[in-house]
């Protein structure tokens, strides 16, 4: 049986890959509209959130798991594969 995933305060979704990606989105709406203005994967220790105003930020959870200092600037090689993972989910 496949372990459940971790419960977290705001309702998420969480789908997972044959690669062992996770992916979870919030389902609140974080904006006054209603909106939710980001969308983020999880790949083993790397965190890649994209916002919907074209920011993209990437966490090394491993050695940064409170998400202090984005990577995205000095791994800029992880991101397509990151932006594309993410792009298979609705």
């Amino acid at each position: 049986m496949p372990a459940s995933p971790p419960r977290l305060a705001t309702p998420s979704l969480y789908g997972t890959t044959g690669s062992g990606v996770l992916r979870a989105a919030h389902l609140d709406p974080l904006l006054p509209d209603g909106r939710n203005p980001l969308r983020s994967v999880l790949v083993g220790d790397k965190h890649y959130i994209a916002w919907e105003d074209g920011r993209e930020e990437r966490y090394d959870l491993a050695t940064d798991p409170g998400e202090q200092h984005d990577l995205s600037d000095s791994l800029k090689t992880d991101l397509p594969e990151l932006r594309q993972i993410l792009a298979t989910f609705p």
